[in-house]
């Protein structure tokens, strides 16, 4: 299984964004119904980071078309910000 690397964030208030890049291992999309990514963490708080762009662990987001099994399947996300929440972008409601 290959895993859905996050192409872009434009969350620059997380702790994990470097110049618009995740640097997570790999985050979490959302609860079963939401589209928010559970990883983001404020700036303030010390994370440890990798070098390399974050992967997509787990989508809880089962109302995607995206999502199979807890899985993205998109071949790319995007997380940014909508409606004061930080979100994937790439979400596409069932």
């Amino acid at each position: 299984m290959i895993a859905t690397t996050v192409n872009q964030c434009t969350a620059t208030d997380c702790a994990y964004n470097d110049d618009r890049a995740c640097r997570a291992l790999a985050i979490t999309v959302g609860e079963p119904s939401a589209h928010t990514c559970a990883t983001y963490e404020p700036k303030q708080k010390k994370v440890a980071t990798q070098v390399t762009v974050a992967n997509v662990g787990a989508c809880k987001a089962s109302n995607c078309i995206h999502n199979a099994e807890l899985s993205c399947k998109a071949a790319e996300v995007t997380i940014g910000m909508e409606s004061g929440q930080v979100r994937c972008m790439t979400f596409e409601s069932k």
